[in-house]
């Protein structure tokens, strides 16, 4: 049995083609819609350790590694 691969960097999506009646009953089908609900779930881990500043408006993603907590600065987007 293989595995479905996961996004290296997902982005999270609220769009999923609808299953018709009409719609052939094949793993090719299927699978295609557990990617991405498995690639939304990355993306929403990844996203939910990003904070925003409420005063400087800089974002940064928390996280922890090897049982210490680590911050990182994000880049904004240019104007």
């Amino acid at each position: 049995m293989a595995n479905i691969t996961v996004s290296d960097s997902p982005e999270y999506s609220e769009e999923m083609e609808a299953l018709e009646t009409t719609t052939p009953a094949h793993a090719t089908n299927f699978n295609t819609r557990f990617k991405k609900l498995l690639d939304n779930d990355k993306a929403n881990r990844r996203d939910a350790k990003i904070f925003e500043d409420d005063v400087s408006g800089v974002q940064i993603r928390l996280g922890m590694e090897n049982g210490h907590l680590y911050y990182e600065e994000l880049e904004t987007e240019s104007e």
